[in-house]
């Protein structure tokens, strides 16, 4: 990581760094959701009311900012991360498996009284998405291992 034309010590380097990277990828997904149709989940609903034209500006704007963000990357010496897909999975489905945990009834006693039936019932409903949240983790976890060894 040896610096082009800013001289930056290697703590500064990996600082900068990790923040230009996270606009880079806020600047990409930015790009992506420009692109999507519009969707429905289960839970919420996605759309863009852009119209072409302001799609467009705002493409446009992305495409500098990812042009000059390249110039700094470059200024700077900064090396890209490889970032395996298979990790972002497992630490997604991580996350999901907390939050999961923290849905089951027990963790709702700050919020008053549950009435037990309900959280029997309710603990029943999460309790699979629980599992398979873990599910998904350790199968990609294998088809890691598989893949190396």
């Amino acid at each position: 990581m040896e610096n082009s034309y800013i001289k930056l010590s290697p703590s500064q380097a990996r600082s900068l760094g990790a923040s230009l990277l996270i606009f880079e990828k806020s600047l990409r997904k930015s790009n992506r959701l420009l692109e999507e149709n519009d969707a429905e989940g289960f839970l919420y609903e996605k759309f863009n009311s852009l119209d072409s034209i302001q799609r467009n500006q705002v493409h446009k704007k992305i495409k500098e900012a990812l042009k000059k963000l390249d110039l700094v990357v470059k200024k700077i010496g900064l090396e890209p991360r490889k970032e395996i897909i298979e990790q972002s999975i497992k630490a997604e489905m991580s996350i999901s498996w907390a939050n999961l945990i923290e849905c089951r009834s027990d963790h709702f006693k700050g919020y008053g009284k549950f009435d037990p039936d309900s959280a029997m019932k309710l603990d029943a409903e999460i309790e699979p998405l629980v599992e398979i949240s873990n599910e998904i983790f350790n199968l990609v976890t294998a088809y890691v291992k598989e893949k190396a060894g």
